[in-house]
Protein backbone atom coordinates (compact mmCIF):
# COMPACT_ATOMS: atom_id res chain seq x y z
CA UNK A 1 0.00 0.00 0.00
CA UNK A 2 1.44 3.35 -1.07
CA UNK A 3 1.43 6.35 1.23
CA UNK A 4 0.44 9.67 -0.27
CA UNK A 5 2.98 12.45 0.09
CA UNK A 6 1.94 15.37 2.29
CA UNK A 7 4.66 17.69 1.01
CA UNK A 8 2.52 19.55 -1.60
CA UNK A 9 -0.27 20.18 0.92
CA UNK A 10 2.25 21.29 3.55
CA UNK A 11 3.91 23.67 1.09
CA UNK A 12 0.57 25.20 0.13
CA UNK A 13 -0.39 25.66 3.80
CA UNK A 14 2.97 27.24 4.63
CA UNK A 15 2.67 29.63 1.66
CA UNK A 16 -0.84 30.65 2.76
CA UNK A 17 0.40 31.37 6.32
CA UNK A 18 3.34 33.46 5.11
CA UNK A 19 1.17 35.34 2.60
CA UNK A 20 -1.45 36.12 5.25
CA UNK A 21 1.21 37.32 7.68
CA UNK A 22 2.74 39.62 5.08
CA UNK A 23 -0.61 41.36 4.56
CA UNK A 24 -0.71 42.40 8.24
CA UNK A 25 2.54 44.40 8.14
CA UNK A 26 1.91 48.02 7.23
CA UNK A 27 4.74 50.01 5.70
CA UNK A 28 5.92 52.76 8.10
CA UNK A 29 8.24 54.32 5.51
CA UNK A 30 7.82 56.67 2.55
CA UNK A 31 8.87 56.92 -1.08
CA UNK A 32 10.31 59.53 -3.44
CA UNK A 33 9.24 59.57 -7.07
CA UNK A 34 10.51 62.05 -9.62
CA UNK A 35 11.25 63.08 -13.18
CA UNK A 36 14.51 64.57 -14.50
CA UNK A 37 14.26 66.86 -17.54
CA UNK A 38 16.13 69.67 -19.29
CA UNK A 39 14.97 73.26 -19.88
CA UNK A 40 13.00 72.21 -22.99
CA UNK A 41 11.12 69.48 -21.13
CA UNK A 42 13.07 66.63 -22.73
CA UNK A 43 13.67 63.77 -20.32
CA UNK A 44 17.20 63.12 -19.03
CA UNK A 45 18.17 59.46 -18.62
CA UNK A 46 21.00 57.97 -16.52
CA UNK A 47 20.92 60.88 -14.07
CA UNK A 48 22.32 59.97 -10.66
CA UNK A 49 20.00 60.73 -7.75
CA UNK A 50 21.38 60.71 -4.19
CA UNK A 51 19.10 61.11 -1.15
CA UNK A 52 20.87 61.99 2.15
CA UNK A 53 18.82 61.91 5.37
CA UNK A 54 19.44 65.03 7.47
CA UNK A 55 21.37 64.42 10.69
CA UNK A 56 22.21 60.86 9.68
CA UNK A 57 24.66 58.86 7.60
CA UNK A 58 21.76 57.13 5.82
CA UNK A 59 22.09 57.61 2.05
CA UNK A 60 20.21 56.11 -0.87
CA UNK A 61 20.96 56.25 -4.60
CA UNK A 62 19.01 55.72 -7.81
CA UNK A 63 19.34 56.46 -11.53
CA UNK A 64 16.74 57.85 -13.92
CA UNK A 65 15.65 55.40 -16.60
CA UNK A 66 15.00 55.99 -20.31
CA UNK A 67 11.97 58.22 -19.64
CA UNK A 68 13.90 60.27 -17.08
CA UNK A 69 11.92 58.81 -14.17
CA UNK A 70 13.28 57.47 -10.89
CA UNK A 71 11.92 56.14 -7.62
CA UNK A 72 13.31 55.48 -4.15
CA UNK A 73 11.24 53.31 -1.81
CA UNK A 74 11.56 52.29 1.83
CA UNK A 75 12.79 55.72 3.02
CA UNK A 76 12.67 56.60 6.70
CA UNK A 77 10.42 59.66 7.24
CA UNK A 78 12.34 62.91 7.54
CA UNK A 79 14.07 65.70 5.63
CA UNK A 80 16.35 64.63 2.76
CA UNK A 81 18.95 66.55 0.76
CA UNK A 82 18.46 65.40 -2.83
CA UNK A 83 21.42 65.78 -5.22
CA UNK A 84 20.97 65.13 -8.96
CA UNK A 85 23.86 64.94 -11.42
CA UNK A 86 24.00 64.06 -15.12
CA UNK A 87 26.58 64.29 -17.90
CA UNK A 88 26.52 67.72 -19.56
CA UNK A 89 24.41 69.32 -16.82
CA UNK A 90 25.18 71.27 -13.66
CA UNK A 91 24.39 69.43 -10.40
CA UNK A 92 21.08 70.32 -8.77
CA UNK A 93 20.14 70.11 -5.09
CA UNK A 94 16.98 70.44 -3.08
CA UNK A 95 15.56 69.53 0.32
CA UNK A 96 12.52 67.26 0.30
CA UNK A 97 10.41 66.11 3.23
CA UNK A 98 9.42 62.43 3.07
CA UNK A 99 6.33 61.59 5.13
CA UNK A 100 5.31 58.22 6.56
CA UNK A 101 3.38 55.85 4.27
CA UNK A 102 3.23 58.38 1.41
CA UNK A 103 4.87 58.99 -1.98
CA UNK A 104 6.45 62.40 -2.64
CA UNK A 105 6.65 63.58 -6.26
CA UNK A 106 9.23 66.07 -7.59
CA UNK A 107 10.23 67.33 -11.03
CA UNK A 108 13.87 68.31 -11.53
CA UNK A 109 14.83 70.66 -14.37
CA UNK A 110 18.55 70.44 -15.15
CA UNK A 111 20.53 73.36 -16.60
CA UNK A 112 23.64 73.21 -18.81
CA UNK A 113 26.93 72.59 -17.03
CA UNK A 114 28.07 76.18 -17.67
CA UNK A 115 25.42 77.52 -15.31
CA UNK A 116 24.71 76.78 -11.67
CA UNK A 117 21.41 75.13 -10.88
CA UNK A 118 19.16 75.26 -7.85
CA UNK A 119 15.84 73.44 -7.63
CA UNK A 120 13.38 75.20 -5.35
CA UNK A 121 11.06 72.69 -3.69
CA UNK A 122 9.27 73.34 -0.43
CA UNK A 123 11.35 71.54 2.17
CA UNK A 124 9.61 72.59 5.38
CA UNK A 125 8.46 69.99 7.87
CA UNK A 126 5.22 68.24 7.01
CA UNK A 127 2.14 69.48 8.87
CA UNK A 128 -1.45 68.26 8.79
CA UNK A 129 -2.56 71.92 8.94
CA UNK A 130 -1.03 72.74 5.53
CA UNK A 131 -1.18 69.34 3.84
CA UNK A 132 -2.48 69.20 0.28
CA UNK A 133 -4.37 66.37 -1.41
CA UNK A 134 -2.10 63.76 -2.96
CA UNK A 135 -3.50 63.34 -6.48
CA UNK A 136 -1.08 60.50 -7.30
CA UNK A 137 -2.76 58.09 -4.87
CA UNK A 138 -6.30 56.86 -4.34
CA UNK A 139 -5.72 56.57 -0.58
CA UNK A 140 -7.56 59.17 1.49
CA UNK A 141 -6.20 60.38 4.83
CA UNK A 142 -3.44 62.57 6.19
CA UNK A 143 -0.03 62.63 7.86
CA UNK A 144 0.59 64.13 11.30
CA UNK A 145 4.25 65.15 11.46
CA UNK A 146 6.70 65.77 14.29
CA UNK A 147 6.07 69.51 14.02
CA UNK A 148 2.38 68.92 14.82
CA UNK A 149 3.22 66.68 17.79
CA UNK A 150 5.56 69.31 19.21
CA UNK A 151 3.51 72.49 18.66
CA UNK A 152 -0.21 71.65 18.63
CA UNK A 153 -2.16 71.33 21.93
CA UNK A 154 -2.37 67.69 22.99
CA UNK A 155 -4.98 66.82 25.67
CA UNK A 156 -4.18 63.87 27.95
CA UNK A 157 -0.85 63.37 26.13
CA UNK A 158 -2.61 61.00 23.72
CA UNK A 159 -1.26 61.28 20.18
CA UNK A 160 -4.64 60.15 18.83
CA UNK A 161 -6.18 63.51 19.75
CA UNK A 162 -4.31 65.13 16.86
CA UNK A 163 -5.63 62.48 14.47
CA UNK A 164 -8.99 64.29 14.50
CA UNK A 165 -7.47 66.98 12.27
CA UNK A 166 -7.53 64.42 9.44
CA UNK A 167 -10.66 64.71 7.32
CA UNK A 168 -13.17 61.91 7.88
CA UNK A 169 -12.29 61.23 11.54
CA UNK A 170 -13.98 61.99 14.85
CA UNK A 171 -13.42 61.04 18.54
CA UNK A 172 -15.32 58.19 20.18
CA UNK A 173 -15.25 56.91 23.73
CA UNK A 174 -13.10 53.77 24.25
CA UNK A 175 -15.14 50.67 25.08
CA UNK A 176 -12.42 49.26 27.36
CA UNK A 177 -12.51 50.91 30.85
CA UNK A 178 -8.84 50.02 31.37
CA UNK A 179 -7.88 52.29 28.45
CA UNK A 180 -9.50 55.52 29.57
CA UNK A 181 -6.46 57.55 28.50
CA UNK A 182 -6.39 56.06 25.01
CA UNK A 183 -8.80 57.94 22.78
CA UNK A 184 -10.41 55.92 20.01
CA UNK A 185 -10.54 57.27 16.47
CA UNK A 186 -13.62 56.83 14.32
CA UNK A 187 -13.19 56.86 10.53
CA UNK A 188 -16.18 57.28 8.25
CA UNK A 189 -18.66 56.93 11.12
CA UNK A 190 -17.27 53.60 12.36
CA UNK A 191 -16.93 52.64 16.04
CA UNK A 192 -13.15 52.94 15.91
CA UNK A 193 -12.74 49.36 17.12
CA UNK A 194 -11.99 47.91 13.69
CA UNK A 195 -9.16 50.29 12.81
CA UNK A 196 -5.78 48.73 12.15
CA UNK A 197 -2.81 50.20 14.04
CA UNK A 198 0.87 49.47 13.42
CA UNK A 199 4.10 50.78 14.94
CA UNK A 200 7.25 50.60 12.79
CA UNK A 201 5.54 47.93 10.70
CA UNK A 202 4.46 45.75 13.67
CA UNK A 203 0.77 45.35 14.50
CA UNK A 204 -0.48 47.14 17.63
CA UNK A 205 -4.21 46.44 17.44
CA UNK A 206 -6.20 44.94 20.32
CA UNK A 207 -7.37 41.49 19.17
CA UNK A 208 -10.04 41.22 21.89
CA UNK A 209 -11.64 44.63 22.35
CA UNK A 210 -10.47 46.31 19.17
CA UNK A 211 -8.86 49.69 18.71
CA UNK A 212 -5.39 50.61 19.99
CA UNK A 213 -3.52 48.05 22.08
CA UNK A 214 -1.56 50.69 24.00
CA UNK A 215 -0.87 54.40 24.06
CA UNK A 216 2.42 55.87 22.82
CA UNK A 217 4.16 58.93 24.15
CA UNK A 218 4.16 61.74 21.56
CA UNK A 219 7.83 62.31 22.47
CA UNK A 220 8.69 58.91 21.02
CA UNK A 221 6.71 59.28 17.78
CA UNK A 222 8.31 60.67 14.63
CA UNK A 223 5.01 60.97 12.75
CA UNK A 224 1.97 58.90 11.83
CA UNK A 225 -0.43 58.53 8.91
CA UNK A 226 -4.18 58.07 9.21
CA UNK A 227 -5.85 56.33 6.27
CA UNK A 228 -9.60 56.76 6.21
CA UNK A 229 -10.47 54.98 2.95
CA UNK A 230 -9.02 53.17 -0.09
CA UNK A 231 -6.08 51.79 1.90
CA UNK A 232 -2.97 50.45 0.17
CA UNK A 233 -2.32 46.74 -0.22
CA UNK A 234 -0.23 46.69 2.97
CA UNK A 235 -3.38 47.30 5.04
CA UNK A 236 -5.58 44.33 5.84
CA UNK A 237 -7.90 42.91 8.50
CA UNK A 238 -9.98 46.08 8.69
CA UNK A 239 -13.25 47.38 7.29
CA UNK A 240 -12.55 50.92 8.48
CA UNK A 241 -9.29 52.91 8.57
CA UNK A 242 -5.71 52.47 9.70
CA UNK A 243 -3.04 54.32 11.66
CA UNK A 244 0.61 53.86 10.65
CA UNK A 245 3.10 55.06 13.29
CA UNK A 246 6.85 55.47 12.92
CA UNK A 247 8.97 56.13 16.01
CA UNK A 248 11.82 58.58 16.47
CA UNK A 249 15.32 57.49 15.53
CA UNK A 250 18.75 58.49 16.82
CA UNK A 251 20.88 61.15 15.12
CA UNK A 252 24.58 61.99 15.05
CA UNK A 253 23.93 64.82 17.50
CA UNK A 254 22.24 62.49 19.98
CA UNK A 255 25.15 60.04 19.69
CA UNK A 256 27.66 62.81 20.47
CA UNK A 257 25.62 63.94 23.48
CA UNK A 258 25.57 60.39 24.86
CA UNK A 259 29.37 60.14 24.57
CA UNK A 260 29.75 63.38 26.55
CA UNK A 261 27.61 62.09 29.44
Amino acid sequence: MKTKSLQPAFAITLFAILFTASLQAQNPRGSLRGTVQDATGARVSSAKVVAQLAGSSVQREAASEDRGEFRLDDLSPGNYRITISAAGFAPAQTDVWIAVATVRDITVTMKPAAASATVNVQGSASSITTETIDTSSAVRGGVVGSQDLETLPLPARSFANIAYLVAGTEPVEPSDPTKARITAVSTGGSSGLNNELSVDGAENSDDWIGGFLQNFSPDGIQEFAVRTSNEDADTGWTTAGSVVITTRRGTKRMARERRLL
